[in-house]
């Protein structure tokens, strides 16, 4: 589901409740952020030989 997806269920009231719509956005965005932080000590870390 994309956050577009999910902040209209919110907005129309199809999505109703605040704590459910608060996890979901935060289960959806974790991911992307975790993925960010390893890439990031990824490239601070990688030692190329040239």
């Amino acid at each position: 589901m994309s956050y577009r997806n999910l902040e209209m269920l919110f907005e129309t009231g199809s999505l109703k409740d605040q704590t459910t719509y608060d996890a979901l956005h935060t289960c959806r965005e974790l991911p992307g952020i975790k993925l960010t932080l390893f890439l990031q000590s990824v490239e601070r870390g990688h030692r190329s030989e040239k």
